[in-house]
């Protein structure tokens, strides 16, 4: 009988105090796979969370707990906490979400169908909505916001993240990767997507496997916009050439092209270069793109 691959979780804390027991229970009662290392690296919390990590700490010998000395923000944290993996794969988990309990499971099956050939590999799946009490949504992440991986490819990603970091499962291949990421970047799963499609492998699933909490306060009041201000986010949006419309993306791709021209090849490249040429284009150009990057990204 095959080994069972061990798995090294890496969870990043902040405030997390109103749903971490939740979080931490989900990911301690896993099934059918081997958790090496559970890691989590506490930001400087100013909650009771501390308190929660160290009960946990002291009840379960794979946890490792990092305090940081001064608050470093997720991306940061969540590369402090993977130095420390030693497993053969690693997993990323947020503070305030449930894991479904075959969620790892499913991710290793996903995993073993790519990770063939020593290249960065990630997996990743769909999540099920819920509100901030706990509530069933009946709603897909991948449905509410129009995602559709099989749809994807390099140069549609450099547009917009299709991977949740807290679905996500990589190789000790993407790890090294991974650590080498610069911090400046726009976050980390975005990253580490844009690495499997450009030099590795993506896999993924439809099925949900992960309850994922959906806040109050990310909802923006649209009612509170005046007259001028449509007007004016309009001239932005349309024909301002520094309109901030992927402003972030661009300057991104443009960090990508630093630290991985030299490993793509001559499509690839070209898809890049496309991408980052946007820079100086208008808010109008830069939306039409995007508006159409599934078709353009197959002739470019």
């Amino acid at each position: 009988m095959t080994a069972q691959p061990d798995i090294t979780i890496v969870l990043a804390v902040y405030n997390g105090e109103k749903f971490l027991r939740e979080q931490i229970d989900s990911i301690l009662t896993q099934k059918d796979v081997l958790i090496k290392e559970f890691i989590i690296v506490n930001d400087r919390s100013t909650d009771g969370s501390m308190a929660i990590l160290t009960e946990y700490k002291n009840l379960h010998s794979f946890i490792e707990l990092l305090d940081n000395e001064n608050n470093i923000g997720p991306v940061a944290s969540f590369i402090k906490g993977a130095r420390q993996s030693t497993a053969v794969y690693t997993a990323f988990a947020d503070q305030d979400d449930i894991w479904l309990d075959d969620k790892l499971s499913l991710s290793l099956k996903l995993m073993r169908e790519i990770d063939v050939d020593h290249k960065p590999a990630v997996v990743f799946t769909d999540l099920q909505l819920i509100s901030a009490n706990g509530h069933d949504l009946g709603a897909s992440f991948w449905e509410t916001y129009k995602i559709k991986p099989a749809e994807n490819d390099f140069y549609t990603v450099l547009f917009g993240n299709i991977i949740t970091g807290c679905s996500m499962l990589i190789n000790n291949e993407m790890l090294r990767e991974f650590l080498l990421m610069p911090l400046t970047v726009e976050m980390h799963d975005h990253w580490i997507a844009l690495v499997a499609f450009a030099i590795g492998h993506v896999n993924y699933s439809t099925q949900p496997t992960i309850l994922y909490r959906v806040h109050a306060n990310s909802v923006t009041n649209k009612n509170k916009v005046t007259l001028s201000q449509k007007f004016n986010n309009f001239f932005e949006a349309w024909f301002n050439k520094d309109s901030a419309f992927l402003k972030g993306y661009i300057q991104q791709g443009k960090l990508f092209k630093e630290h991985y021209g030299n490993r793509l090849d001559s499509k690839m490249n070209k898809k890049l270069d496309h991408f980052v040429s946007l820079e100086n284009s208008s808010g109008l150009v830069k939306k039409l793109r995007s508006k159409f990057r599934f078709v353009r990204s197959k002739w470019i």
